[in-house]
């Protein structure tokens, strides 16, 4: 059984104990609650996946204290050093792990036998304090079953791992760390630096955007040596065949939609408005190269010459699981993941620029996805809805908020950071809505401006939730058959 122990001196020294002992330990970070093991110890790291049901193809982590205990556990000299110090200075501690070749002394299992590893630095204080109290770099997944949503509090780790012989260190109830607990919602950024490839390979989208990296690659004058490529697989679960049951799904998933390939490599002072109040673009293939997103050509206007750096995109859907059984570079890799124990769709208007089919509507007429959502009456259109959970983001979906079982919108104003702190926990609660038979999420992609330098990190999250299933609906909610 779980053991719960209070973020108290005592508590992290007993923790860092059961560590360098070979236990397991559930801790917070700053992106989500992490399982933890020693990563010197193979048996401990192994343990992890047995405890997760963790296929080893799926790679983990590596926490550690310093950027010094970072470059101890990687190989890498020259340019690929100077680019990781750069990014690491920005970065660290917080939400960026970034891929190398491990040194010899690390377990193999580690990095899914690529010879590879992924390491950061957390911010969360009592993250920090627990590693430098180890005195040992420390391995950790989210400290949930495998493939199920990613915990964002204590009570999340105990529901799905409760039974396991592991210790979870509480951070949810102490107000030292209330701002610090989760403050991202979702796991940190995996980017891989590849020196000979003159790029960096940016394998799942998080805590940090593509337009944050860029810019910190161009301050330390390296934006020459690494172009930024973003590759995000969709990969079968172990045993999965490939997903029969969608409706309408562009080609290349979330990442498709007209916007620009460019990034700004410095904010704009004037220009669209994002969450973060500065300029990004993300990326499409063959997508505009006007620069219609991001600012346009390769001058601002008014604010003289500024530097760009093309971001290429890629989505590669597998149409079967043998990959799943080949070690991936980095975690995040499966069409299912984050996923909750209600069939979930993602849920998008078919006039986006997203899709190339108009005027689809599976809420009502023939349905590839078959009990997907019912359709071809009113009365079984308002049938299904009251069977179905609703997540929307900035109203999107505001149409089925009174047909629906149940509502929530993850941020009515629209702003995606918040809405990736709370998707997890809203996941979660979908499963606890009694008489639910799906959940229909907002593609956070549709709905966001094309400079939201956010939104492709929490439709990546939905997208794999929904296990890669997008349902499209009319042009616009209230051109809709009557629901009622």
């Amino acid at each position: 059984m779980a053991e719960t122990l209070p973020p108290t001196a005592e508590g992290v020294k007993e923790c860092a104990e059961r560590l360098r002992a070979g236990k397991l330990v559930a801790f917070p970070t700053e992106t989500v609650y992490g399982l933890g093991a020693n990563a010197l110890d193979e048996p401990a790291v192994r343990d992890i996946f047995a405890c997760k049901g963790r296929p080893l193809s799926d790679p983990l982590i590596v926490h550690v204290a310093s950027v010094d205990d970072a470059l101890g556990c990687i190989d890498i000299d020259g340019v690929t050093r100077e680019a990781f110090v750069a990014l690491a200075s920005e970065f660290w501690p917080g939400g960026l792990t970034l891929v190398a070749p491990a040194r010899a002394h690390l377990p193999t299992c580690l990095g899914a036998g690529t010879g590879s590893v992924g390491v950061r630095v957390p911010s969360h204080p009592l993250a920090l304090e627990l590693l430098r109290e180890a005195k040992v770099p420390v391995a950790a997944p989210s400290a949930n079953r495998f493939g199920h949503v990613s915990p964002t509090m204590a009570a999340h780790v105990a529901a799905d791992l409760g039974e396991s012989d592991i210790t979870i260190l509480n951070g949810d109830n102490d107000e030292r760390y209330t701002d610090w607990t989760c403050k991202h919602g979702v796991e940190s950024t995996v980017c891989k630096l590849d020196a000979a490839a003159g790029e960096l390979v940016v394998y799942r989208r998080g805590a940090v955007s593509e337009g944050e990296i860029v810019r910190a690659l161009t301050a330390a004058n390296l934006q020459k040596q690494f172009a930024v490529r973003i590759v995000c697989k969709h990969i079968p679960m172990p045993g999965q065949g490939p997903i029969t049951d969608t409706v309408a799904a562009p080609p290349s998933g979330p990442l498709k939609r007209k916007m620009s390939d460019d990034w700004d490599t410095e904010p704009k002072s004037n220009g669209a408005k994002s969450t973060n109040g500065s300029s990004a673009g993300g990326a499409e293939e063959g997508g505009d190269e006007s620069g219609s997103g991001g600012g346009g050509g390769g001058s601002g206007g008014g604010g003289g010459d500024r530097q760009r750096q093309r971001v290429e995109a890629s989505e590669q859907s597998v149409e079967n699981s043998e990959e799943s059984e080949v070690g991936q570079e980095a975690p995040g890799q499966l069409i299912t993941h984050y996923a909750p124990d209600v069939p979930t769709f993602m849920i998008r208007r078919a006039a986006d620029p997203t899709t190339g089919n108009a005027g689809v509507d599976v809420l009502g007429g023939d349905a590839a996805g078959g009990d997907a959502v019912a359709g071809g009456t009113v009365a079984a259109r308002q049938a299904a809805l009251q069977e179905s959970v609703v997540l929307d983001y900035g109203g999107y979906l505001i149409a089925y908020a009174d047909q629906a079982l149940a509502y929530r919108d993850l941020s009515p104003k629209g702003d995606t950071q918040e809405a990736a702190r709370g998707l997890f926990a809203a996941l979660r609660w979908t499963e606890d809505i009694e008489g639910a038979k799906r959940v229909l999420i907002c593609d956070v992609m549709a709905a966001a401006p094309a400079t939201d330098e956010h939104a492709a990190t929490v439709a990546d999250r939905a997208f794999r939730a929904a296990s890669g299933r997008v349902l499209l609906i009319g042009a616009e909610p209230t051109d809709l058959p009557p629901l009622s």
